[in-house]
């Protein structure tokens, strides 16, 4: 017998990070959805790859399995473009973002955790 979740496939979450701006921490948040992800189809996929892993996990953030697109910025906008104006957020924002030092895995443990079963205290 096939057995299926009784929540949503499709994730929609916050990805909160931070940049240092000359002496201080600057706070940014973006929105992103994407699909529920099966464990072994992951497993899979960073398997079949031969790529670095970081590139790996880029790949796996921009791909069709996950479908991952980031909806909307929460407070300023990390990026702006060549006149100075946010840019909206959208694959061109992530796709720029997830260059950043550290953020591929940033966002890749933030949908991991979003993507998880929580304990609660009380068990």
């Amino acid at each position: 017998m096939a057995y299926k979740l009784v929540v949503s496939t499709v994730l929609e979450f916050p990805v909160r990070f931070s940049l240092l701006d000359g002496e201080k921490d600057r706070l940014f948040t973006f929105k992103v959805r994407g699909n529920r992800v099966d464990v072994e189809a992951f497993r899979k996929t960073l398997g079949d790859s031969t790529d670095m892993l970081v590139d790996a996990l880029r790949k796996f953030l921009l791909g069709d399995q996950l479908s991952l697109k980031m909806v909307d910025w929460v407070g300023p906008a990390a990026l702006v473009d060549d006149a100075g104006q946010p840019a909206p957020a959208g694959p061109e924002a992530l796709a720029a973002l997830l260059q950043l030092d550290g953020m591929t895995q940033h966002v890749f443990n933030t949908v991991a955790e979003s993507n998880s079963a929580k304990g609660r205290l009380g068990n």
